[in-house]
């Protein structure tokens, strides 16, 4: 992906004319936010990096993270308090999983985090968020 970026990066610079400034800082905007989406969305990403990316300034990027079965329960924590309702959604679909399933691959303390996250998500404003998490069998006290 990085070389695509660099080679798209570089046959914009053979056109003629200098690049503007607002030119330049857009395309490296344009291929910051393509290389998060990228990386939140890999299963095999340092959690260092899901974590980093939990804050991340875009609601797309963050439910990518949400989403990412691999996104650490300190991650999941902050975001069972998005403002974002579809992140919430993306995350009480997969604690929930987690959760519910005795086949987990989850060590204890992610468990327990796991559980605090769901509870935490069971008192959701969303309706949409609440079922979700009772969809999948989740069992929270």
């Amino acid at each position: 992906m990085l070389k695509r970026m660099l080679s798209d990066m570089g046959a914009r610079e053979t056109r003629p004319g200098k690049m503007s400034y607002a030119e330049a800082r857009a395309s490296l905007e344009r291929h910051a936010h393509e290389a998060r989406l990228f990386l939140a969305a890999r299963a095999d990403v340092e959690p260092e990096i899901l974590y980093y990316l939990a804050g991340d300034e875009t609601a797309d990027v963050r439910r990518l993270v949400a989403a990412n079965p691999s996104t650490p329960q300190q991650a999941n924590k902050i975001l069972a308090g998005d403002g974002d309702e579809e992140v919430r959604y993306a995350l009480a679909c997969k604690v929930g999983r987690q959760v519910a399933d005795p086949a987990s691959e989850l060590t204890p303390r992610s468990h327990a985090l796991a559980i605090e996250v769901a509870e935490r998500l069971a008192h959701d404003i969303s309706a949409r968020v609440r079922t979700a998490l009772a969809l999948t069998g989740a069992r929270v006290h």
